[in-house]
């Protein structure tokens, strides 16, 4: 998931955003990547305050590790109720984004504007 924010920042100028924008829009493309835009339609959500992972395992009973940047700080939690805390802000997070499509055609119509 990535935040439209993001994407309208362009600090190494349009080619190179046109360049990333296309090659975010193939990797979409691809079966084992789901590519979802958080719109500034959506408003303000507490998950945006700071980048993290969630990574989670398909073993039975593994439990899910979480992976945190702030700044001056880097944190792993490693499951708990800590861990769930952020599968459900990851999950609100998605349920207010674009879909899989409208996110692909944001990048195009964003890719086309610069």
């Amino acid at each position: 998931m990535i935040y439209e924010a993001v994407l309208r920042n362009i600090p190494g100028g349009a080619n190179a955003a046109r360049g990333q924008l296309e090659h975010l829009a193939k990797m979409a493309e691809q079966p084992n990547i789901t590519l979802l835009i958080y719109p500034f339609s959506a408003g303000p959500h507490v998950g945006l305050s700071s980048a993290f992972n969630v990574i989670s395992f398909a073993e039975p009973g593994a439990m899910d590790v979480v992976y945190l940047e702030i700044p001056f700080t880097r944190l792993w939690i490693e499951g708990g109720d800590k861990a769930a805390a952020h599968d459900k802000l990851f999950e609100s997070l998605a349920e207010r984004s674009l879909g899989e499509r409208e996110s692909v055609l944001l990048l195009h119509r964003l890719r086309k504007g610069l």
